[in-house]
């Protein structure tokens, strides 16, 4: 299958994080997702995220939390945090991934009451 060249564009657009930089230099991100019914969509987020920055918060799930302390081994640039700690965590992201792996219907998570205060660079 043939990548259309619009995406390959795109892709092509992605930084990668020089050898010579130093931690904190290539980014934050909070990711927020994942659910008791689906696992892997958080993980594999996590996975592709944390090669992307310097540091991830992670916070799902307790299940999926436990699932990724025990993966720690490959797991060494960021945080597992629980949802009831993500605004200690939050104000420290550059940017917040909320919702893989997430239900749909599912009450367990609310961003209704997350302030976002981080300036942007237009600012």
């Amino acid at each position: 299958m043939e990548v259309p060249a619009t995406v390959a564009t795109q892709v092509a657009k992605i930084c990668r994080m020089k050898p010579s930089s130093h931690k904190g230099q290539n980014g934050k991100v909070m990711l927020i997702g994942g659910s008791d019914l689906f696992h892997a969509a958080s993980r594999w987020s996590l996975d592709v995220v944390s090669a992307m920055v310097d540091m991830v918060f992670y916070s799902s799930v307790p299940e999926n939390n436990e699932l990724i302390r025990e993966a720690k081994k490959n797991f060494w640039d960021g945080v597992i945090v629980p949802r009831g700690q993500i605004e200690n965590y939050i104000e420290e992201a550059d940017v917040v991934l909320i919702g893989p792996g997430m239900e749909r219907a599912s009450r367990q998570f609310s961003i209704s009451n997350l302030q976002f205060t981080k300036p942007t660079s237009e600012e």
